[in-house]
This record gives C-alpha cells, sequence and structure tokens, in this order.
C-alpha cells in the first residue's frame, strides 16, 4: 500500500491524486490543521476519468447539498471519505490518468489562514492506494 499527501489550495479544484496504471484507492482521509479554532469548510469531491474535467456528472460528494452528507470540516478533525455513507469497504479502481479532485469552499471561514488567491491552505488530503 502507498500514500500520497497533497497540500490543498483555496482555488478551483486541486488533483489530489491520478493514478498511474490501474489502482484500487482504498482510502481518502481530508484533515484540516489549521490551529485557528473557528476554521471550517465545506468540500467537494469528484472521480474523474481521464481526459475529462470537473463537471456535476462526474461529482463524488458535496457537503453543501442539502439532503445528502452535510458537514463541515472543523479545525483539528478529519473525515475519512470512503465510510461517509456508512459502508466500510468502498474502494475505487481506477485506471492509468483517471483523477480525484477536490474543491473546498471557505466563505464563511473566519481564519485568517485562509487568505489570498490561491493559497496553500492547512488542509492535508491522504490518499492511500495500492497497484493492482
Amino acid at each position: 500500500m502507498a500514500v500520497t499527501i497533497t497540500n490543498v489550495t483555496n482555488n478551483s479544484s486541486t488533483a489530489i491524486f491520478t493514478a498511474s496504471g490501474n489502482v484500487a484507492v482504498t482510502d481518502i482521509i481530508i484533515f484540516n490543521t489549521d490551529s485557528h479554532a473557528d476554521s471550517y469548510f465545506d468540500w467537494a469531491l469528484n472521480l474523474v476519468p481521464s481526459g475529462d474535467s470537473v463537471t456535476v456528472d462526474n461529482l463524488l460528494y458535496d457537503s453543501s447539498k442539502a439532503g445528502g452528507f452535510a458537514v463541515t470540516i472543523s479545525t483539528g478533525s478529519n473525515l475519512h471519505v470512503n465510510t461517509i455513507t456508512g459502508f466500510t469497504a468502498n474502494k475505487w479502481l481506477l485506471s492509468n490518468g483517471d483523477k480525484f479532485y477536490i474543491d473546498l469552499d471557505d466563505a464563511s471561514n473566519s481564519s485568517a489562514t485562509w487568505s489570498g488567491s490561491p493559497t496553500t491552505v492547512p488542509v492535508n488530503v491522504f490518499v492511500n492506494y495500492m497497484s493492482l
């Protein structure tokens, strides 16, 4: 098993993982490392087939959508994406060039760390995967 770690920026979609060959992604962990007590953000995750772009058609999760999984990620907390639906065995099988993208929405975030365009923000995304 291997791990990639991406520090996310607060602009449009950030590619957090690109498959090189056939891989199985076993977990994606989003971690808010901001030291500001009131830091939080909404997030969206897309799984984009090789050669395509981020669209509503490949959206996996969006924390700001009513009626779905809607939880912001507060400072010091993390979220395991593969368990948010209640299933603990979600695996994504990707082909060469398939990508995961994440969007962060910090519109109401009062942390001074989330400023600039783009700027690196205190959010790390860990992707656990294995080659097939």
